[in-house]
């Protein structure tokens, strides 16, 4: 039936004092109007923005919610692609339009099996838009029926197999899943059909019907349609239909042809091949011309082939597509060089991706002496040799269990036989696909290995050193590490080597509170208390640690004490009835209260939590640790947690959560087992030849002369390094094979020896020390802090800088259990209350966490910053990056 779109207007308010706009309201607004403006592929220099209009984004997101069906409940949609392109505007405008929630994942987590999976599960998702060999991938997370939505899954961007749908059916019965497919030109999608409908007659899901005021055709070359059952081009009509290409009149003609059934109207030429079946709904055969679909993205070879030809030293350039595994289809690459060049594929593969977007770069890049040609003179792409039997002869087998694990998982993943140790992941087909494959396949193994490891590292060795922080040609049984799992619990307890530390630090100073971790939330919403305690003292109930105290034996050495049950009261402060000017600052006033109480380890408990009361539909809720059970990755797990058990409690559910296989004294026990078999000598050996002798104090030119007792009173300045100018400094650390983190601590040893004066500096470097999978859901204090020593003189080139900085940092990756306290033991540096010892400046590089705060029943949640804390070390630089591509630097002294 004919409808008529009509373009809502959301209401907004206007700021405090603002200028009142004029009636945009009565604004006029037409069909005709454009929407947005959209790119079919990726910037090659011949790019084709297509320009849709109101009225047929408007049809198009009618026609997608009547498909959806979906039911009041179902409040949350799960977009995980760019919203650059239009693959997630189902979700995007579908949840806008309908007044449902819509969650943006980031690549980061849209790209990690576990993340995304605990991220559905957390979020009660509803809808997800994604394509298949992406879904594919991810499914083999840990727990897999978790990165399903629970109404509705709309699959689009390429073919979808029957075995893909087989899996999703057995994991959740219950689920719709939809196909969805459709060009840019015709405004996002015009074909969907449902699975549990579809015929079985092919390999493929049939694309199924038209959405509502859209057109079908099935057309032989000469626009004629085709009987029943017989391949044709498909061609789209009807009121989803684009107004053309910007600025390309003759594409245009080409694309968007006169209707040969209906005069004044236009068709658009799909290019794709399809077939009417006997139910009416239409199966998808492939491509009439080059263009292919990588990971749902529009990819003409040509356009490719042309970029790879206009870099120096290349001849001639093909590139072609080849179908792997589930559907998934890889690109390769084929070069002659120019006379008198020699072909770096890698450096070819660099080159592209600064020119392409990541799909569009091809996994492998080969050089050829010639392109092979038929009889007729013309390319023979039947010839162009796989990537695997141009592998070198020379033969490198895998050393250690590390790699060996890591091999049999390439193989596994790429169907390749006898990778060796300089094999790359990528130049043998890899993608940001299968490497998800290849991190799930990786974790259930042990190997506890990121997506990130796998992208940055060069070669299988590379990996594998990466990845164990340690000789990798030892294998465990050579490295004597023993197995982490329950101790047997024999009393007393010791404290772990961190622990020690943080007990005589305290001693020293009962009222120091310079080793407090705090955070706060602001809760905004309908709070149920009752579930807020009670989830809290689930968190003390299902974490030794936080059930634990410490107190001196006869002889003066402290143990752990575990308590069976903690009580842990949450008092609540309110202050409803403060004048609501003076509300805020008195709030910051209490929370600062709260997180600068001293802890008393003997009697507990060190976790202290507290609710402020702003008014009935506003409360702070201030956690407190102190750094002998926790540290800054704990911190994140207790809140967490705490969102999970509050919203299981909230909604009447039984939050699942697997048992954890340690607890924070089983690994006390594991670390003093495996440091006392002689790990502790091995790296102590390359500590003391590191940092071995004179133990210098840096000199910091400072206002004050330094004070004989350290004052822990800390003050903050921070900048910002603009996008561009970090793109720029990545790409200088990489030509030296350094990364962002090296070359900013280069920076930094340079910038304190020329303020300083000092050659010789030591720079404090926390890690967080749990690169056991055992450890990532335990909370405890697991960091350590390493020294990383460097000499700078005035005349020293950004080369040798970034050079010493890669390999300390490397060697100090392989040396990294060995506990700060028992180096400074082992060195004894002149110990002052002044200054710490071994270094006094502090360098911590992290990425910005990209998780967003959850939304609870009831409550919305904000980060909610208490302010400076206390300073542990004169001078730390923290440079965090954000999610704009930008590093945030600031320096607390």
């Amino acid at each position: 039936p004919a409808w008529n779109p009509q373009v809502p207007v959301l209401p907004f308010t206007l700021a405090p004092g603002a200028d009142a706009p004029r009636d945009w309201r009565a604004a006029k607004t037409s069909p005709r109007q454009g929407a947005y403006l959209i790119y079919t592929s990726g910037s090659t220099g011949r790019p084709k923005g297509v320009a849709v209009d109101r009225g047929a984004l408007a049809n198009y997101v009618h026609g997608v919610l009547e498909r959806l069906d979906l039911p009041d409940g179902a409040t949350s949609m799960a977009m995980v692609s760019t919203v650059a392109a239009d693959l997630g505007h189902t979700v995007l405008f579908g949840a806008l339009c309908a007044g449902r929630l819509l969650h943006l994942v980031s690549a980061e987590r849209a790209f990690d099996p576990d993340r995304f999976a605990e991220y559905m599960s957390l979020h009660q998702m509803d809808v997800l838009k994604i394509v298949p060999s992406h879904l594919q991938a991810l499914l083999n997370a840990g727990q897999p029926e978790n990165v399903l939505p629970r109404h509705s899954l709309v699959l689009g961007g390429e073919a979808t197999r029957w075995p893909l749908l087989d899996r999703i059916a057995a994991l959740r019965p219950s689920l719709r899943v939809l196909n969805h497919y459709g060009p840019t030109e015709t405004t996002v999608g015009i074909l969907t059909q449902e699975a549990a409908q579809a015929l079985r007659t092919a390999a493929t899901l049939p694309v199924g019907r038209p959405l509502p005021n859209s057109a079908v055709h099935v057309l032989d070359g000469n626009l004629e349609p085709v009987p029943h059952g017989t391949a044709g081009e498909l061609y789209l009509g009807g009121a989803g239909l684009a107004q053309g290409y910007v600025g390309r009149p003759g594409m245009t003609a080409e694309r968007f042809v006169p209707h040969p059934f209906a005069m004044g109207e236009r068709l658009y030429r799909s290019g794709d091949r399809v077939r009417l079946l006997p139910d009416a709904s239409l199966e998808f055969l492939g491509r009439v011309d080059d263009q292919v679909k990588v990971r749902g993205y529009r990819v003409e070879l040509q356009e490719i082939a042309r970029t790879l030809l206009a870099l120096p030293g290349v001849r001639e350039a093909e590139v072609v597509a080849r179908e792997g595994d589930e559907g998934s289809t890889r690109l390769l690459g084929y070069v002659v060089a120019a006379a008198g060049a020699s072909v770096d594929s890698e450096a070819l593969r660099a080159q592209l991706l600064q020119r392409l977007p990541e799909y569009m770069v091809p996994a492998a890049i080969i050089a050829l002496e010639a392109m092979p040609l038929n009889a007729n003179g013309k390319l023979d792409r039947k010839a162009l040799p796989e990537p695997e039997t141009l592998r070198e002869q020379a033969h490198e087998a895998p050393v250690g269990a590390v790699e060996e694990t890591l091999a049999a998982i390439w193989e596994e993943v790429l169907g390749v036989q006898r990778i060796g140790r300089q094999d790359n992941f990528f130049v043998l087909g890899g993608d940001s696909i299968l490497s998800l494959k290849v991190v799930a396949r990786a974790r259930k193994r042990g190997v506890p290995l990121s997506p990130r490891q796998l992208f940055e590292a060069g070669n299988l060795s590379a990996l594998a050193a990466a990845v164990a922080g340690d000789d990798t040609s030892k294998t465990p049984a050579d490295t004597a590490i023993p197995l982490l799992g329950a101790a047997q619990r024999a009393l007393p307890l010791p404290p772990s080597y961190a622990q020690l530390r943080q007990w005589f630090l305290w001693k020293l100073d009962e009222q120091s509170t310079a080793y407090h971790i705090a955070g706060a939330l602001k809760l905004e919403g309908a709070l149920d208390e009752a579930a807020l305690r009670g989830s809290f003292q689930a968190l003390v109930a299902r974490h030794e640690a936080l059930r634990t105290v410490f107190r001196a034996n006869a002889d003066g050495v402290p143990e752990q004490i575990l308590r069976e049950r903690m009580e842990l009261s949450i008092p609540l402060i309110d202050l409803s009835g403060v004048e609501p000017g003076d509300r805020q600052a008195q709030a910051r006033q209490q929370a600062l209260r709260v997180s600068e109480t001293p802890f008393d380890l003997g009697e507990g408990p060190l976790l202290r939590a507290a609710l402020i009361r702003l008014d009935a539909c506003e409360h702070i809720l201030v956690v407190v640790m102190h750094h002998i059970v926790s540290d800054g990755w704990s911190l994140q797990l207790v809140v967490d947690e705490f969102v999970a058990q509050y919203r299981a409690r909230v909604l009447g559910e039984q939050l699942q959560q697997p048992a954890l296989p340690i607890q924070y004294a089983d690994y006390a026990a594991w670390q003093r087992q495996w440091l006392e078999a002689g790990e502790r000598e091995r790296q102590l050996a390359y500590w003391t030849a590191q940092l071995g002798g004179s133990q210098p104090v840096l000199q910091l030119t400072t206002d004050h002369p330094r004070q004989a007792e350290a004052n822990y009173r800390a003050a903050r300045h921070g900048i910002e390094l603009p996008p561009a100018l970090v793109q720029s400094l990545q790409r200088r650390a990489q030509a030296h094979g350094a990364t962002l983190f090296m070359a900013l601590l280069a920076g930094w040893q340079a910038l304190l020896h020329r303020y300083t004066g000092h050659s010789e500096l030591r720079v404090g470097v926390p890690i967080a020390n749990r690169h056991r999978v055992e450890t990532e859901g335990v909370v405890g204090l697991f960091v350590n802090t390493q020294v990383l020593r460097g000499t700078v003189q005035a005349r020293m080139s950004l080369e040798q800088l970034l050079t010493q900085a890669r390999d300390t940092a490397l060697a100090a990756q392989a040396h990294q259990d060995l506990p700060f306290e028992q180096l400074v033991e082992a060195l004894q540096p002149e110990r002052s209350l002044g200054h710490s010892p071994l270094f006094q400046v502090m360098f911590n590089h992290q990425r910005e966490d990209y998780r967003a705060l959850a939304q609870l029943p009831g409550l919305t949640l904000h980060s909610y910053e208490l302010g400076e804390q206390a300073a542990q070390f004169e001078l730390t630089l923290d440079t965090a990056e954000k999610p704009d591509g930008s590093v945030w630097a600031s320096w607390s002294y």
